[in-house]
């Protein structure tokens, strides 16, 4: 359980930009959180900051294959009461079963969400926070 009202929360929502991550990073700022919404690429960014609903959520680019990009992102918060996971992928017609396509999966949709738990793990622990994974 949480000691901080929703005006003094700060959630970080990676593959918040679009889908299912998208209405998470909404909902949490329409519970008056700090939000920081995060997508793979400029573009898809760019796109989500047209919503009206994004007015109020910091959107980022991160790719969390990055390990770098990932430690510089958390290292810019000086809390994090919630770390939302969804950053993900899927491959079909086939490719899902070329080894190589098959690792960039794990990378984004595991190892991502290992990267960015890790790094937000000290911010998490001093505000007794929590993480919440999407598959």
């Amino acid at each position: 359980r949480m000691n901080t009202t929703p005006a003094s929360r700060t959630v970080l929502v990676t593959g918040g930009s679009s889908g299912i991550g998208a209405a998470i990073a909404r909902a949490f700022a329409a519970d008056g959180c700090r939000v920081v919404a995060t997508g793979i690429s400029e573009a898809e960014v760019a796109a989500a900051r047209q919503h009206a609903a994004f007015a109020a959520i910091d959107t980022r680019v991160l790719d969390v294959r990055d390990a770098a990009a990932v430690q510089a992102l958390v290292a810019t918060f000086d809390a994090i009461d919630v770390l939302v996971n969804c950053a993900g992928t899927i491959r079909r017609g086939g490719a899902e079963l070329d080894p190589e396509v098959f690792a960039e999966v794990l990378d984004i949709n595991l190892t991502g969400t290992m990267r960015t738990c890790a790094a937000a793990r000290q911010k998490l622990a001093a505000r007794r926070g929590c993480i919440v994974n999407t598959a």
